[in-house]
C-alpha cells in the first residue's frame, strides 16, 4: 500500500475507461486478446491474467481503481469469480500480495512489472493474438449484462510454420496460453478403445 501510494500521482502513458476495458479497446494487441478470452470462454492463462491486471493498473488513474476494474471483470466473467483464487490473482498483480519487493519504478513502485516484450519470451504472442482475432465479444454498455458472439467452431488462424522447424502438437499447446480441444482426437481415441474392447 505505502509503494503504491507514493506513485499514485505519477503519469500514466495511456488512460482508459472501464467501459474501454471492458470492450477490449486499448493499443495493445495482446491485452485484448486476452480481455477476449476472458469474455468469451471465461478463463485466461494465469500468467497472462497477470499481464492483464497488471496493465490495469499502469492505465487507470489510481491503483484503487485498478484493484476494482480488475476484481469487477474477473467476477463477471471469470470462471473463479467471487472465489479466493480470483481474488488473490487480482491482489498479487495489482498490490503485491504474496509477493516480494521490486525494483523501484514509477507507477508500480516496488510492485513486480511486466510488459510485452517479456511475454514474447515466454510464449507465441502473434499466434495467441491471432487465434482470438476469429472471436468476437461485443461489450454494449447501458446494462449489467454483455452481448457475446462467441466464434467457436472456427478453427484458429495461425502462421505457417518454417520449413523444417514444423513443432509436434505436444510443444504448440505447451507454449500457447490456451488451445481449443480436438474433438476429433478425442472422438478417434474413444472409437479405437471401442473397437478394442469390442475385440477383447
Amino acid at each position: 500500500q505505502e509503494t503504491l501510494k507514493l506513485h499514485e500521482q505519477d503519469k500514466r502513458p495511456y488512460l482508459y475507461t472501464e467501459q474501454q476495458l471492458e470492450r477490449g479497446a486499448t493499443h495493445d494487441d495482446l491485452w485484448n486478446a486476452a480481455q477476449k478470452q476472458l469474455v468469451v470462454e471465461a478463463k485466461v492463462h494465469g500468467f497472462l491474467r497477470m499481464y492483464w491486471a497488471k496493465k490495469i493498473l499502469e492505465w487507470t488513474p489510481t491503483p484503487a481503481e485498478a484493484l476494482r476494474i480488475s476484481i469487477y471483470l474477473n467476477d463477471k466473467y471469470s470462471l473463479d469469480g467471487r472465489d479466493p483464487n480470483g481474488y488473490v490473482g487480482c491482489m498479487w498483480s495489482v498490490c503485491g500480495v504474496h509477493d516480494m519487493g521490486w525494483t523501484e519504478r514509477p507507477i508500480f513502485g516496488k510492485i513486480r512489472y511486466m510488459n510485452y516484450e517479456g511475454c514474447k519470451r515466454k510464449f507465441r504472442v502473434a499466434e495467441f493474438v491471432a487465434r482470438m482475432s476469429v472471436r468476437t465479444a461485443v461489450a454494449k454498455p447501458g446494462g449489467t449484462q454483455t452481448t457475446l458472439v462467441p466464434f467457436r467452431k472456427q478453427k484458429p488462424v495461425l502462421p505457417a510454420p518454417s520449413k523444417g522447424s514444423a513443432p509436434s502438437k505436444g510443444s504448440a499447446k505447451s507454449q500457447v496460453p490456451h488451445e481449443d480441444s480436438d474433438s476429433d482426437s478425442s472422438s478417434s481415441s474413444s472409437s479405437s478403445s471401442s473397437s478394442s474392447s469390442s475385440s477383447s
